[in-house]
Parts: structure tokens; sequence; C-alpha cells
């Protein structure tokens, strides 16, 4: 049992052969054909039993790597799609998220202070679903939120984060969709 189907089937031999040398001192009569029978019986079943234990452990190590998986996709959704934006001068905001699918997906969008008390508004999307896609629309974001303090150029975030993009992970076909908008109060 702790040792697998192959330990099992080793267990179920081993326990036959004792089966078979008790029977061997104590009575020697249709002993070929009852120890053929129980060899099958004890192996089969070890064999079984172990098998169903290895089954249950790689299915609770799936089940927890998919926990694991699942706590960490909840984090970068909050991250890139927070329920929360901040207050910026002249300007409401709002945002309501609703995904398609029960995990996470590349979608994300950011509101921040750019300089001179303009607000940066970033919406975005990556191609594809899940943990790939959440975790490229995270380092997106963070790299337009890190640059955001440094200019108020829409063109210029948006070089910035695809250049970081292109130099972590290479060109590729999964691409970023993104639209960045600058307010100005005083305008």
């Amino acid at each position: 049992v702790w040792f697998g189907r192959w330990g099992g089937l080793l267990a179920g031999i081993v326990g036959a052969g004792l089966f078979y040398a008790g029977q061997a001192v104590s009575d020697a009569t249709h002993l070929a054909s009852s120890t053929l029978l129980r060899l099958g019986v004890y192996a089969a079943t070890g064999f079984l039993v172990g098998w169903l234990l290895e089954e249950r452990f790689k299915l609770r190590a799936a089940v927890e790597v998919r926990d694991q998986e699942l706590g960490e996709l909840r984090g970068i959704r909050e991250a890139l799609t927070p329920s929360e934006l901040p207050e910026r001068p002249s300007l409401e905001l709002a945002s309501c998220y609703m995904a398609a699918e029960q995990g996470v997906t590349g979608d994300f969008y950011l509101a921040a202070e750019a300089p001179e008390e303009a607000t940066v508004v970033v919406v975005g999307d990556v191609v594809g679903h899940g943990l790939e896609a959440a975790r490229r629309a995270f380092f997106v974001r963070m790299a337009i939120a890190s640059a955001v303090p440094f200019t108020d150029d829409p063109v210029q975030l948006l070089e910035m984060a695809n250049r970081s993009l292109i130099e972590r992970a290479g060109t590729s076909e999964k691409f970023v969709t993104a639209c960045c908008a600058i307010f100005h109060p005083r305008d």
C-alpha cells in the first residue's frame, strides 16, 4: 500500500508465498491449483490497491497545484483590476470588472497620477487566458505604472511598456492591446 502498485504486487506475491508455505506444511492436497488462485487474487488485489493509491496521490497533488494557481490568479486579478480607483482632481472615476470566465484573463486597467496633477487612464487586454496572459498583463500594467510618475505622454508610456515587454519576453504572437488617455485638469 505504501509503495504503490508494484509494492502492492510484491506484497501480494509474498503473501501468497507465505500462505503456500503454510499450506505445504499442513496439507499437501490440491495445493497447486489453490495456491495459483490465491497468488493471482493477492497479486491482483495488491496491484489494484497500490494503483488506486497512486492515482489518489496524483489527484491530490493536482488539486494542490490548482489551488495554488487559483490563489495566484486571484491575487493577480485583484492587482490587474482593483475595485477602488484613486481620487483625482476634476474627475470621477469608477470601474466595474466582470470576467467572462471563472479564472483570470489578460484584461487590465490603471488610473494613476502623472506629472503636473495629470491623470493617466489605461485599459488593456492581452491575447489569451489563464495564468500566462494574466502574468503578461500584470507585467505591462506595472511597466506603465512605474513610468507614469515621469511622463504624461501616452505614446511614451506605451512605448516604454512595449520595450520592457520585448526585453523581458521577446517578440511574440501574444500581443497586448492598450488604450492610454491623459487627463489634465487645467485643460
